[in-house]
C-alpha cells in the first residue's frame, strides 16, 4: 500500500539494557507507557552514544559491539503503513492537535532481522528484541491531503483496530508520521557478538556460521539511524 504524498519533512553498565520496551499499539490511555519506554531509548542512546564503534572485521564473540554500516535485508521487506517503503523497521503514529501542539494518540512498529555492511564484511542484526530510535522522515497533516489520499488512509485507520478507527472522525486535526530503516541506509546498532550457524543453511548439519549481534541477557539490541551524524 503506498500513498502519493509528498514527504514534509565504555558501554558502562549492560543493566540500562535491562528495562522492558513494549512493542505494541497504543493509545491515550497508555501515557505512562509512552514515558517508560521514550526513557527506556534514551538511556539506551546514551550507552551508545559512549561506545567506542568498530568495524565489523574488529568485532570479537562475547563482547558487547557498536557497529556503523549500511543495512541490508536479511528477510523480506516490510512496508511501512503510510508511505508505502520497503523497509527492516518501521515506526508510524497519528497525533491530534492540542492546545500545546500535537498529542500522540496512537503508534505501531514491526521490525525484521537484517544485515549490517561496511568495507569490511557484514553482520548479523537479531531485532527480536531490540530498541529502535528511527527519526521520522515523512510526515502528513490531514486537512492538506486530498480527498482521495484521505480516503485511502482513513481506510488504513478501520482496519486496524479501535484505537486507529476512532480516529477518523477528527479528519482535520490528525498529523500522520513515519520513520523506516531502508536498505542502504546507513544505521549504528550496539549489540552482544555472537557467532552462531547460519540459519539460512538448514540443510547442512555442521553450516557455515556468521557473526550476529543480539540481545545482551534481559537487555536489547539498540538500532539507530542516526548516531553517525
Amino acid at each position: 500500500m503506498s500513498y502519493p504524498m509528498g514527504a514534509m519533512s565504555e558501554v558502562s553498565s549492560i543493566g540500562i539494557w535491562m528495562l522492558t520496551v513494549g512493542l505494541t499499539t497504543l493509545t491515550a490511555a497508555s501515557a505512562q507507557a509512552v514515558t517508560e519506554r521514550l526513557s527506556a531509548r534514551a538511556r539506551a542512546r546514551r550507552v551508545a552514544e559512549r561506545s567506542p564503534s568498530k568495524s565489523v572485521a574488529e568485532v570479537r564473540e562475547g563482547e558487547l559491539a557498536r557497529v556503523t554500516g549500511r543495512l541490508a535485508f536479511a528477510d523480506q521487506a516490510i512496508l511501512a503503513p503510510f508511505s508505502g517503503r520497503s523497509c527492516a523497521h518501521f515506526e508510524a503514529s497519528v497525533s491530534s492537535r492540542h492546545p500545546r501542539g500535537y498529542r500522540r494518540r496512537a503508534s505501531t512498529q514491526h521490525t525484521r532481522d537484517f544485515f549490517v555492511r561496511d568495507d569490511s564484511g557484514q553482520i548479523f542484526i537479531d531485532t527480536r528484541r531490540a530498541i529502535v530510535d528511527v527519526v521520522h522522515d515523512h510526515h502528513w497533516w490531514s486537512r492538506e491531503m486530498e480527498a482521495e489520499d484521505r480516503f485511502e488512509i482513513e481506510q488504513w485507520l478501520y482496519q486496524n483496530g479501535p484505537a486507529w478507527s476512532r480516529l477518523v472522525p477528527v479528519k482535520e486535526d490528525l498529523r500522520y508520521s513515519e520513520g523506516a530503516l531502508t536498505e542502504g541506509e546507513i544505521v549504528t546498532v550496539v549489540g552482544l557478538a555472537t557467532v552462531a550457524r547460519d540459519a539460512t543453511h538448514v540443510l547442512y548439519r555442521d553450516g557455515p556460521r556468521r557473526l550476529g549481534l543480539v540481545a545482551p541477557r534481559r537487555g536489547h539490541v539498540f538500532v539507530a539511524d542516526d548516531l553517525h551524524l
